[in-house]
């Protein structure tokens, strides 16, 4: 599936509305554990799952943590949340304010990191559905912590989906620690999406 030619004008809308959801997200998770977190999507693309996986790998290693949640509505596909296995434990010891001793995720550690999945994921998701005047419902998200080609499967059906994948920097305690924020559509939800995208711009 060829990238979608996204003029000036769509892709800072869906720049703009996505870093609206993810301030909220922000603001709710400084809230949650009683600090200043920042994030921050400076960048977006249009890029083949294929693709995607190969940057990763280059970036990350082949090992992530992948939060990955359903979204099903007037538009539809997965949302997920990808850090790197080790930043992830970060990202935990960070909101755990230095609790988390281990170099691994027990229990606890993935459930915090699940409820911030939520928080960031639901934040986005329902800031695209506000401003689209639609409604989306959202399934909790699944933990999963794998090596990055299994978790990036070959399609069955060998159509390859599109993915909306924004660079985010996750900020907290001086820290800044990178992932990034995808969503998979295959053709007829990018459609649904874009057609969306382009009815919030003429108001």
């Amino acid at each position: 599936m060829n990238e979608p030619e996204l003029n000036e004008l769509q892709r800072d809308a869906i720049t703009e509305l996505l870093n609206i959801g993810v301030g909220r997200a922000a603001a709710a998770l400084s809230e949650m554990v009683d600090q200043e977190v920042g994030l921050t999507v400076p960048h977006l693309d249009f890029v083949p799952r294929s693709e995607l996986t190969s940057s990763l790998g280059d970036e990350f290693g082949d090992r992530i943590t992948v939060l990955r949640q359903r979204f099903d509505g007037p538009f539809w596909g997965d949302a997920l949340l990808i850090f790197p296995e080790a930043r992830s434990m970060d990202i935990v010891r960070e909101v755990m304010q230095g609790t988390v001793a281990l170099d691994s995720m027990g229990e606890l550690e993935q459930e915090a990191l699940t409820e911030i999945g939520n928080v960031i994921l639901n934040a986005c998701i329902g800031g695209l559905a506000n401003s689209f005047g639609v409604e989306t419902e959202c399934a909790l998200p699944d933990f999963i912590q794998s090596d990055l080609r299994k978790v990036f499967l070959p399609p069955a059906d060998g159509i390859e989906p599109l993915v909306l994948v924004l660079r985010m920097v996750f900020t907290i305690e001086e820290r800044d620690i990178k992932g990034y924020l995808a969503f998979v559509l295959d053709g007829n939800a990018l459609k649904a999406f874009l057609d969306h995208v382009e009815e919030f711009l003429k108001g």
